[in-house]
C-alpha cells in the first residue's frame, strides 16, 4: 500500500488529538493530563493497516518513533517526519523532498478507540477507522474502495521520559517566513512546500 500525504496527516491528527486542550470525556482528559505532566516523553510506534471488514488481517505495517512535550508532537515513520505544534501540522517527505504544511484541524476519522494502561495512564494503542481511499495517493485507490473503511492500529511501546530536544517541535527548524511567504529552512532548502490552503 503506497502511503499518501493524507495518510501521514491522519496519523498526525490521531496522535495530536491526545494533546487537545479540552475533552468532554473524563478518561481522555486524564490521558491528556498524564502526557502533559511529564517533561517530555518518547516511545516506539508501529502502525498496522487492515480492512475494517477483516480487522485481524493486516495488509501493511510501518514502524517509527514518537516524541512529545506538552502539546507538541513529533514522529517519524519510514521516510516521513511529521510535526504538530501550536502553529502548524507539518509533514516532511524525504524521498520526494516535499514539505506539506497545514493548520491543525479536526480528524476525519469515523471513530477512534484508545487503549490505556491503568498503572501508568499511558497509551498502549489506538485504533482509528478511516476511509480506505485516504490510504492511497490520489487516483491510486481501488475503484471499489470509495465506500469502504480501514483500521489504522497504532501500538506504543518502550516509553522513555525526558531528554527531549525542544528544537524538533519548532516551526523554524523546518520553515522560514520571508515577506509573509513560507520557505524551507536551510536544512531543507531543496524541498518544495505544498500548502493545505493558499493562506496559512
Amino acid at each position: 500500500m503506497k502511503q499518501s500525504i493524507f495518510t501521514t496527516l491522519f496519523l498526525t491528527l490521531i496522535i495530536s488529538g491526545l494533546h487537545s486542550q479540552s475533552s468532554p470525556d473524563s478518561v481522555l482528559r486524564d490521558l491528556v493530563n498524564t502526557y502533559r505532566s511529564v517533561d517530555g516523553l518518547s516511545c516506539d510506534i508501529q502502525y498496522k493497516y487492515a480492512s475494517a471488514k477483516s480487522a485481524d488481517k493486516y495488509v501493511d505495517s510501518l514502524k517509527g518513533r514518537y516524541i512529545t512535550k506538552g502539546a507538541d508532537v513529533w514522529f517519524e515513520i519510514d521516510q516521513t517526519i511529521s510535526i504538530k505544534n501550536n502553529e502548524y501540522s507539518i509533514a516532511i517527505f524525504k524521498e520526494d523532498e516535499i514539505i506539506y504544511v497545514g493548520k491543525a484541524t479536526d480528524s476525519l476519522c469515523k471513530n477512534i478507540t484508545y487503549v490505556i494502561e491503568k498503572k501508568s495512564g499511558l497509551l498502549l494503542k489506538t485504533i482509528a477507522v478511516v476511509s480506505t481511499t485516504m490510504l492511497y495517493e490520489e487516483g491510486a485507490a481501488p475503484k471499489n474502495s470509495r465506500d469502504e473503511f480501514s483500521n489504522i492500529e497504532t501500538v506504543f511501546s518502550n516509553y522513555k521520559l525526558g531528554n527531549v530536544n525542544p528544537a524538533i517541535f519548532k516551526t523554524e527548524s523546518y520553515l522560514s517566513s520571508q515577506s509573509d511567504e513560507l520557505k524551507p529552512s536551510k536544512d531543507f532548502n531543496s524541498y518544495k512546500i505544498i500548502k493545505a490552503k493558499p493562506k496559512l
